[in-house]
């Protein structure tokens, strides 16, 4: 009761507009669902960038070669699996940018993580690419792939 008269004049307005205004909201729900589908076609084609794998990193290092090999891992997930690949550098993934500048541009940088389809090996690639690094790929597997190899990792010293 203490609505009814601006429930009446919503339910006038709508007589009036509503067809109009449900064209419009289903166009903003298409629009928005067009949206979030090209943004992840957009995420999943980046993450098929070139990747290298556990046995060819391993035979450029073993043959002298100095790929630059960043772990852009978390400090939790570090934490969780203290090993890495031996003389890998810890660059995480928030607070990349302000070391691209520190980065050779004159060696092959390999970039792992531990995350699912190695989304933010990918990401800091891309990161890398956009910031004109041009050979710079992810690792294929992350780290769970090198320890699977049997390959030598080390192991991060705790901290006290």
């Amino acid at each position: 009761m203490i609505l009814g008269a601006q429930i009446q004049r919503l339910l006038a307005y709508l007589q009036r507009y509503g067809t109009a205004a449900l064209v419009l909201l289903v166009a903003i729900v298409v629009g928005y669902v067009a949206f979030k589908w090209w943004e992840r076609h957009r995420f999943y084609k980046m993450l098929r960038m070139a990747r290298i794998s556990v046995d060819e990193l391993y035979r450029l290092m073993d043959a002298g070669a100095t790929p630059l090999v960043v772990d852009v891992r978390s400090a939790i997930a570090r934490s969780m699996e203290p090993r890495h690949i031996p003389g890998a550098i810890h660059l995480p993934l928030h607070g990349f940018e302000e070391h691209i500048k520190e980065l050779p541009r004159d060696r092959e940088i390999i970039v792992y993580c531990s995350c699912p389809n190695e989304a933010s090996a990918a990401q800091v690639a891309k990161l890398l690419i956009n910031a004109g690094f041009v050979r710079v790929r992810p690792l294929l597997g992350g780290l769970e792939a090198w320890i699977a190899a049997g390959l030598p990792v080390d192991v991060i010293a705790q901290e006290v």
